[in-house]
Order: structure tokens, then C-alpha cells, then sequence
């Protein structure tokens, strides 16, 4: 028995209504489990929301508003997920000897994982150098596929707009690999996933999807949003849907 969280960045609501038809599979979740409207955080941010979510503390308490800073020289930093007070819900599962893994979760840590047994792929927030983004290290030899993990943000900017969701694709091609492979494999008794390609999305192509203006960002939007859908298909097919299968699944 595992629990599973799917997480979708900056996933507006409105956004779905407007793509039922690319996404079966999540809007036949909506419509016949349970589901509800999430109020957000002030300031309504994803750096101040995931961690909200996963530390269960008001903004006021964790101080995050932002997933940046500027210190006193005014130079740009990025906010550092071990100065979070008090831990995450992950890291109780952890401590309390269940096996967890975490993927591209912003404001991660693997304060206690590590210690526990558990699997880490750090978030595009995460302050660390590259090379402590991956822990273990063994996670590159049980698990091939995340050998391909793209979690930087930027990685597509500046270029074309097929380019960049070209670059989404990809990012939905490498991740959704592990996010297979790992459920493949059940050594886990808690997974977070993160896509956090919807974020990007819905800022860049809301509007044109919105009033149907037939551009080639509204048709790539669709695209991303469909390989979204079958991947969730997947885990649906492959582990909640089977037979005495007891594993839940939690989209946010």
C-alpha cells in the first residue's frame, strides 16, 4: 500500500475547463472522486504555497514569500528550504521508518530522508550546487532514467516559443520516465511527484487558450497538456486502477 502525490505547478482551475478535452483523465479525477478548490496563500506564489503545503504553516510563520531574496549587498539569492522551521510532512514518513520519494518538490529537503532510506530529486528552487541535487547517488544506477532529470526552470528561455515548449515536452518525456520506472518498482511507501511544466504554461498560454485564437502556442499548450494527461493515465492504469491494488492517488 502507497501513497502518491502528483503535483501540478500553478495548474489553474479554469485552465482544465477550458482543455477537457486534452485531459480525460484528469477531468474524469474532478468529476468522480473527491475533489475540491484549494484557497491559496498570500502572496498567491508557488514558492509560498508548496511550502504551506508541505510544512503545514501559514506563510506568516515559514517566512517564505518568495522563492528569491535580496540580501543586503542586493544581490539575488535563492531562499534556502533548510532555514524552513519545523518539518515537513515528508520528512515524519520518513522518520517513521516508510520509505519516500521526492521529485522536483519545491522547497524539498532531504534533511531527514537521507538518514531514513528515502530517494531525492531536488526542486528548480533548490539553492544547492548540481552535484548535491541527487540523493543518493545510487538513486543514477536503481533508477536509469533519472540519469535524464531536468529541473531547472530556464533551461528553454530566450529561444523560440516551439522551441521552448519543445523544451516542456522534454521535460514531461524525462520526468514522466521516472515517474514510471520508480511506481515500476515498488519500493516505496510514499511518493511526491512534481510537474511543474503547468506553471509555465498556463502564464505563457492562458489567454490563447481562453479565446481559442488558434496559434501555435495554443496548439503546443494542448499537446503539453495531453502527454500530461496519458502520464497520469499511466499511473491510473499501472498502479490505483489494478486489481487489489490499495495505493492512493492525491493530485494537487
Amino acid at each position: 500500500m502507497a501513497c502518491i502525490i502528483l503535483g501540478l505547478d500553478g495548474m489553474n482551475e479554469s485552465l482544465l475547463n477550458y482543455c477537457k478535452e486534452e485531459m480525460p483523465n484528469l477531468t474524469s479525477i474532478q468529476r468522480e472522486w473527491s475533489s475540491g478548490t484549494i484557497k491559496s496563500v498570500f502572496p498567491a506564489l508557488s514558492g509560498p504555497a508548496w511550502t504551506s503545503i508541505v510544512s503545514g504553516q501559514s506563510v506568516q510563520r515559514h517566512a517564505f514569500v518568495n522563492s528569491f531574496f535580496y540580501n543586503k549587498n542586493l544581490k539575488l539569492k535563492l531562499s534556502d528550504p533548510d532555514k524552513i522551521p519545523g518539518p515537513h510532512f515528508y520528512e515524519l514518513i520518513a522518520k517513521n521508518k516508510h520509505k519516500v520519494f521526492l521529485m522536483d518538490v519545491p522547497f524539498s529537503r532531504a534533511k531527514y530522508i537521507k538518514y531514513f532510506g528515502g530517494d531525492f530529486l531536488d526542486s528548480y528552487f533548490s539553492s544547492k550546487p548540481k552535484e548535491e541535487m541527487i540523493i543518493p547517488k545510487n538513486i543514477l544506477t536503481r533508477f536509469p532514467s533519472s540519469k535524464n532529470f531536468i529541473n531547472y526552470k530556464s533551461a528553454h528561455q530566450g529561444q523560440s516559443i516551439k522551441e521552448t515548449f519543445q523544451g516542456f515536452q522534454q521535460i514531461i518525456e524525462n520526468n514522466g520516465n521516472i515517474i514510471k520506472e520508480v511506481l515500476s518498482k515498488p519500493e516505496h511507501n510514499f511518493y511526491f511527484f512534481q510537474l511543474t511544466v503547468t506553471d509555465w504554461l498556463q502564464h505563457k498560454a492562458l489567454i490563447d487558450i481562453k479565446h481559442k485564437r488558434g496559434t501555435e502556442i495554443e496548439r503546443l499548450s494542448k499537446d503539453t497538456l495531453s502527454r500530461i494527461d496519458k502520464l497520469i493515465g499511466w499511473v491510473l492504469e499501472n498502479r490505483i486502477n489494478k486489481k487489489d491494488s490499495k495505493d492512493s492517488l492525491i493530485i494537487i
